[in-house]
């Protein structure tokens, strides 16, 4: 008996080379903080300077494609970018890549939530909300 297709998506993102390397007789340990489910859909409303809010939601897609759309609440205002994305297996970090600006990074916080890092990768030293969880 296999692994669902569910569980072999979560091994396969998070590349867990640990996997790669047990014999087929062993069990297969559970995934790590790095794992992340895919496809899927995270969302969550994170600060703004002007504004209530701007509600972000990030489609991660099976073919490493994502699409990320920003909504400014109370406004008439909304952005979408798409590009790659990619997991940093030793920081536990979703990386989004696109041809324009420089890669936005977020913090694997566990298979439903990421949290938005700085420009350099860095958590964001701040009280306010800066996660985006999984939407079922």
């Amino acid at each position: 008996m296999g692994l669902p297709a569910r569980a072999l998506l979560v091994f396969a993102v998070a590349g867990l080379a640990a996997c790669s390397r047990q014999g087929a007789s062993e069990a297969v340990s559970a995934p790590s903080a790095a794992s992340i489910q895919v496809p899927g859909v995270f969302q969550g409303d994170l600060p703004c300077a002007d504004c209530p809010g701007i509600r972000h939601t990030l489609e991660l897609l099976p073919d490493n494609r994502y699409v990320l759309r920003r909504e400014y609440l109370e406004r008439a205002s909304a952005s979408e970018d798409d590009g790659h994305w990619h997991v940093d297996e030793g920081r536990q970090v979703l990386v989004l890549e696109d041809e324009q600006d420089a890669p936005a990074q977020w913090q694997i916080e566990s298979p439903t939530r990421l949290r938005m890092l700085d420009m350099e990768g860095q958590p964001i030293a701040s009280g306010l909300n800066y996660t985006l969880t999984r939407r079922p």
